[in-house]
């Protein structure tokens, strides 16, 4: 009975059923519906339950103009937005200007305007307000912990963090974690000075009344220092309200202008056709300004802005050329050009490493031994006499330098002249490097090697020969210049390929940078030869 159902159904009832059902599962995989939680879209976007908080706290605009006129004032959700933005991808001021949310100077303007009026620590009371009504918190208990960050560009309360500028941030927190209190001080601050045994300064009023014990740690945000500075201090401005007469010099170093691109254009690997035909691919010269965008600024790659390229397309492109080798070649062209142009001084040659936090761990990152045991990864660098970088290589943070030595010296990415008696090549290391493993390595390369011994003072360092010049300073600079790059600061990539692709463009974009500093210098030297002729 069943066989004879079967046979009176039309003959392909089967295969057109079969294929309807297949095109319906294409259309989901092809049309996938957006989450409202999508990190690309939402993600770095103030929340409509955070701005329902923040609104009724922000101040009443006064219009100052005296016929109540001028340009029409920027909407405080936008602005808030880009505020926002800017905390959570780290990324320049400036660098709104390529997004569509509003430009970095009405940003930057209204941020300083909320924190003298005090928004921001109101919306922190706000939230623990908010958190004491629904579950309470436990005011027996809570805790004291500090936290020592970089601050390249100083500021107000900067100070010493291992010969570099930094500042010590305290946070107080409750039992379950919550923070309740802040201070900001400098990094050489004494610890102890930090901490008081009193209850002044939280954020917020304690939900019962005072008894006579009082809790067993307590942290003092301020000892009557101005709110604004503290709050700048954290949202990482420096400066009062009131611009200053002196201001640094703004550049826009995510920026390709046309005189790089015609460098880096012939160097672009060919893409290889498609029979089947498919979309037309993005402009290179897009992808590589997106590249470099996230590059300088050190923004995450769903944070984006669309206006440069879909995350995506622009992370694909960025991992096919590296796997291309593209970055290397670029490297390579930039230390070319300077040869040409200057000249490598291949005489006076310094190394050295440095490290760098890791957060997300990944290949080639180990125990930092000098951040509590904490994930980060160590570059060694080879710069020759001018600070141009020859040649890095990256292992784990508790790898010590004399390891490195070996591969940083084999991973010269340009072809070095060989030594001779007439046009020798010196080798500056610090004391890091002493043991008799660095000195055969250095002989195996044919160097001469300038070891600082562990034991020399620094007074006795000095030599008295005017001649003498300090030369391994280059390299202290190499790491420097480099830092500036923030997607390079702190690695953020967990595989080893693609933060070496960083590095590398890195070095590529220092290059080509010195280079025309070098032509910019010839032309001025021959203006004045001309003149004097």
């Amino acid at each position: 009975m069943r066989q004879e159902t079967i046979s009176h159904l039309p003959q392909g009832h089967f295969a057109s059923a079969w294929e309807e059902t297949m095109k319906k599962e294409e259309n989901q995989k092809r049309n996938p519906e957006r989450t409202p939680h999508n990190r690309t879209t939402t993600g770095f976007r103030i929340s409509d339950e955070l701005w329902a908080a923040l609104q009724p706290l922000l101040p009443v605009h006064v219009n100052t103009h005296r016929f109540a006129g001028g340009r029409p004032r920027a909407p405080d959700r936008a602005c808030a937005d880009a505020i926002f933005y800017v905390l959570r991808t780290g990324c320049q001021w400036q660098a709104l200007d390529q997004t569509e949310l509003c430009p970095h100077s009405t940003a930057h303007d209204r941020f300083r305007e909320w924190v003298q009026a005090g928004v921001f620590l109101k919306v922190w009371q706000a939230g623990l307000s908010q958190l004491e009504e629904l579950q309470g918190m436990d005011w027996d208990w809570y805790a004291n912990k500090r936290a020592r960050t970089f601050t390249p560009l100083g500021g107000k309360k900067p100070g010493p963090k291992r010969s570099r500028s930094g500042i010590k941030r305290r946070m107080q927190a409750s039992e379950q974690g919550e923070p309740i209190g802040l201070r900001i001080e400098e990094a050489n601050h004494h610890e102890m000075k930090l901490v008081r045994p009193s209850r002044e300064g939280i954020v917020i009023e304690l939900a019962r009344a005072p008894s006579k014990q009082e809790p067993c740690m307590c942290q003092v945000p301020g000892n009557g220092s101005d709110e604004e500075g503290d709050m700048l201090q954290q949202f990482g401005a420096t400066s009062p309200i009131q611009r200053e007469e002196k201001q640094t010099i703004r550049t826009r170093p995510w920026e390709v202008n046309d005189a790089l691109w015609e460098r880096i254009k012939p160097l672009i690997p060919e893409r290889k056709s498609r029979a089947k035909g498919g979309r037309p691919p993005q402009d290179d010269r897009k992808m590589f300004a997106a590249i470099v965008y996230v590059l300088r600024t050190g923004i995450q790659w769903n944070a984006l802005p669309r206006e440069r390229g879909a995350p995506t397309t622009v992370y694909d492109r960025f991992r096919l050329w590296e796997s291309q080798g593209f970055f290397t070649q670029l490297w390579q062209s930039g230390l070319q050009e300077f040869d040409k142009l200057v000249g490598i001084d291949w005489e006076w040659q310094s190394m050295d490493g440095v490290m760098t936090k890791a957060p997300l761990g990944g290949g080639a990152t180990g125990p930092n031994p000098t951040d509590r045991g904490k994930s980060g990864t160590k570059r060694s660098q080879l710069c020759e006499g001018h600070g141009l970088p020859l040649s890095i290589a990256v292992d784990g943070a508790n790898v010590h330098d004399t390891r490195l030595g070996e591969p940083t010296l084999d991973g010269i990415v340009i072809a070095r002249p060989v030594p001779s008696e007439k046009a020798p090549q010196n080798l500056c290391l610090d004391a890091a490097y002493v043991g008799d493993k660095t000195e055969q390595v250095v002989k195996q390369h044919t160097y001469i090697a300038h070891i600082r011994s562990k034991d020399e003072d620094r007074a006795q360092a000095r030599s008295a020969d005017p001649t003498k010049k300090p030369r391994r300073w280059v390299v202290e600079r190499l790491h420097s210049w480099l830092n500036r790059s923030r997607r390079i600061l702190v690695r953020w990539e967990k595989l080893t390929e693609t933060y070496e692709a960083f590095l590398h463009l890195a070095c590529a974009l220092l290059c080509f940078r010195q280079c025309d500093r070098g032509q910019a210098v010839l032309q001025v030297e021959m203006a004045n030869e001309r003149l004097a002729a």
